[in-house]
């Protein structure tokens, strides 16, 4: 949107859901299982009545779990991944005059992750036998493991064009930039009796009611394997760069940016990384402007110190357990 002759401002936002229907890979249960524990030998199915001192075991066509089976569990084991996320941005740009240019940047990265899996009782009780002598664990269960994430991204900018005579041009850009990332998760929600008859996607309302019990009443506190995991990143950034330019074939470049980083230690959190570069492009020279077999030739020398923040949060503390 221009709202003058020297000011723009531009806006985006985006909604999207993604649903993710997973099975299990490599050697979790998937072609690696198969090749390694599922031998050829083994059936999918039974193909006859298994008996056990007059009792049926298990019926022609029910799922074979005397061994690994990586087809029973992909029939009966639901996975899903399901995924609610928005991207949004802003900017403002600033035109004073034709020399000058400035732009403000802000954005917001919203996602919600919900996985969800689902084991009903084929297959936390294989054999029917197990079925009958044990009705009090003739129960489905229904897992979920949330996420939630927070980004922000703010940047700044300053670009100056500097005209020293016809042939000499100078750009001086100067900046600033910070991130922050906030992720939170819990480590396994679940429930596991006589009401859950699906996954928690299609029973939002057993979900919401978790620490009630069947006569829904409170029962004191939701099943949970814990609190989950916390992750606070932060970065900031301020940098500046000078680009040097003449006739269109000699350049230089210098710049510099510090970063500072929340994943390193107090008396190691700030980095400063220089650079510098010159480069001549060959072909403009008049020797080699009327070459025939060279279009383009640039000869290019750098130097420069560069730094790594992508550690996992926390490794500057010592952890006990």
């Amino acid at each position: 949107y221009k709202i003058n002759d020297k000011l723009e401002l531009t806006a985006n936002t985006s909604v999207s859901r993604g649903v993710n229907d997973r099975v299990a890979a490599a050697w979790n249960g998937g072609l690696g299982a198969a090749m390694s524990s599922a031998l050829p030998i083994y059936p999918i199915f039974f193909q006859d009545t298994v008996f056990n001192d007059g009792r049926i075991v298990n019926l022609p066509g029910d799922y074979w779990d005397d061994g690994p089976n990586p087809v029973r569990d992909r029939d009966l084991r639901d996975w899903r991944t399901t995924e609610w996320r928005s991207i949004n941005s802003i900017s403002l740009q600033y035109r004073p005059t034709d020399k000058l240019f400035v732009k403000v940047y802000g954005g917001y990265d919203y996602m919600d992750l919900k996985d969800d899996t689902f084991q009903p009782i084929e297959y936390i009780q294989g054999n029917r036998i197990q079925r009958e002598d044990n009705p009090e664990q003739n129960y489905a269960l229904a897992e979920r493991r949330p996420t939630w994430m927070n980004n922000w991204n703010t940047n700044a900018t300053a670009t100056y064009f500097h005209d020293i005579d016809e042939k000499t041009d100078l750009t001086y850009m100067v900046g600033f930039e910070y991130q922050s990332s906030v992720t939170r998760s819990k480590n396994r929600l679940w429930r596991q009796d006589s009401l859950v008859t699906g996954p928690f996607y299609e029973q939002d309302d057993l979900y919401e009611n978790l620490n009630r019990n069947e006569e829904n009443t409170p029962a004191g506190s939701y099943n949970s394997d814990g609190n989950g995991v916390v992750q606070d990143y932060n970065f900031i950034s301020a940098f500046g760069r000078v680009n040097y330019a003449r006739e269109n074939k000699y350049f230089g470049q210098a710049s510099f940016r510090t970063d500072g980083s929340s994943r390193f230690g107090e008396n190691n959190r700030f980095g400063f990384f220089p650079s510098a570069s010159v480069g001549w492009v060959l072909s403009e020279e008049n020797f080699l402007k009327a070459s025939e077999n060279i279009s383009f030739l640039k000869v290019r020398a750098g130097w420069g110190i560069t730094g790594n923040a992508a550690i996992p949060n926390y490794q500057q503390y010592g952890l006990y357990e």
